[in-house]
């Protein structure tokens, strides 16, 4: 399936007929790295082990979805709402999570290794073997004591 196909199945699809797809469809490998995908509505959906390296997915409602052991390297989630969100194991390495809602998020086992999360909400995150400094959790907000 090429890009084009694959992002017009996701933005016209429901997390039910979209997860579904995913179950039936586990050969497949998805590569939407350098996709301009921003604004983009995937609450609930099943986005875990996409090549996202790249994509711009600023301002994108991806709220209680999986993005468990995605590739994140250098993407845009600028304003993205993750709130809920599965984003264990995965790679955001160099990624702007600048002024994300991350409330609740699993980013255990997560690298976050110069990722941007100036103004990044963290309440209630789940940070457990997660690669982030003391540098970038200064930047977040708010001020939490939940390490």
């Amino acid at each position: 399936m090429d890009k084009f196909d694959l992002i017009t199945l996701m933005r016209t699809s429901r997390p039910r007929q979209w997860n579904t797809w995913r179950s039936e469809h586990t050969d497949v490998g998805l590569d939407l790295s350098g996709q301009d995908l921003s604004g983009a509505h995937f609450g609930e959906f099943d986005l875990s082990y996409i090549n996202f390296n790249g994509t711009d997915l600023s301002g994108a409602d991806i709220n209680h979805g999986s993005l468990n052991s995605a590739q994140l390297v250098g993407a845009n989630l600028r304003g993205a709402n993750l709130a809920g969100a599965d984003l264990g194991g995965t790679d955001c390495r160099n990624a702007c999570l600048a002024e994300c809602d991350m409330r609740g998020a699993d980013l255990s086992h997560t690298n976050l290794e110069d990722a941007d999360l100036s103004d990044a909400d963290l309440m209630g995150a789940y940070l457990e073997e997660t690669n982030i400094s003391p540098a970038q959790l200064a930047k977040a907000r708010p001020r939490f004591d939940n390490l």
